[in-house]
C-alpha cells in the first residue's frame, strides 16, 4: 500500500535548512531544477491501494538512491547521513527530528518496486533533466585506468605461524645468546 506523502514540518525546519544548508549547495540546486514527480508513473503498478504495510514514498525513495549515487554511500551510510545530516533532510523534505526508513528498504526498493532497467531508466531521466537546466555540463571525463603492478601476495597461516616462530626466535636468541646454541631450537 502506497501511503501518502506528506511534507514535514518542525518548529526549527525552515529556519535551520535556511541557515546551515548553503544556497549554492548541490542539493538546493538539484532540488529546484529536477522534477521527481515522474517516479510515481513508472512505479504506479508495483503497488496496491490497499493491501499490505503503508510503503514509502517512491520520490521519497528516489531521492534517497539519488543521494547514494552522488555521494556514493552504502545502504547503511545514506540512512545514517540522512539521519544526521542536514542537507540530506533538506534534500529528503524530512522534518529535523523525522525518523528515518530501515536501509533494507533501500535494497527492497531497487530490487523490487524498480528492477536494474527502470533504475537505469530513472537516473538517465534525472541525468537528463539536469544536463537540459545546465546543472550538468556535458564535459568530458578521464579516468586514469592504467594497470599497476604491485607485491600484494596474501601469506596463508602456516606461513604466518613460521613467520612469527622465526621472530620470536631471533629476540630469544638476542636476548640470551647462550641459550639458544642447541641444534633444537633451530628445527622446532
Amino acid at each position: 500500500m502506497l501511503k501518502p506523502k506528506s511534507p514535514q514540518a518542525s518548529f526549527f525546519g525552515s529556519y535551520l535548512f535556511d541557515r546551515i544548508v548553503p544556497v549554492d549547495h548541490l542539493l538546493r540546486k538539484i532540488n529546484q531544477v529536477v522534477d521527481f514527480s515522474f517516479i510515481h508513473e513508472l512505479v504506479k503498478d508495483r503497488y496496491t491501494p490497499e493491501l499490505g504495510r503503508p510503503a514509502e514514498d517512491p520520490e521519497f525513495m528516489l531521492r534517497l538512491c539519488l543521494l547514494q549515487y552522488i555521494y556514493e554511500d552504502s545502504d547503511r551510510q545514506v540512512v545514517e547521513n540522512a539521519r544526521l545530516n542536514l542537507a540530506y533532510k533538506y534534500f529528503l523534505s524530512l522534518a529535523v527530528d523525522a525518523e528515518v526508513p530501515d536501509y533494507t528498504t533501500i535494497s527492497y526498493f531497487r530490487a523490487k518496486r524498480l528492477g536494474e532497467e527502470k533504475f537505469r531508466l530513472v537516473l538517465e531521466q534525472i541525468i537528463r533533466q539536469c544536463t537540459d537546466k545546465g546543472l550538468v555540463k556535458g564535459k568530458r571525463q578521464i579516468i586514469d585506468s592504467t594497470p599497476v603492478i604491485a607485491n600484494i601476495s596474501s601469506s596463508s597461516l602456516t606461513g604466518l605461524v613460521r613467520k612469527c616462530r622465526e621472530n620470536a626466535l631471533k629476540t630469544v636468541k638476542k636476548q640470551d645468546a647462550g641459550c639458544c646454541q642447541s641444534a633444537k631450537w633451530d628445527t622446532f
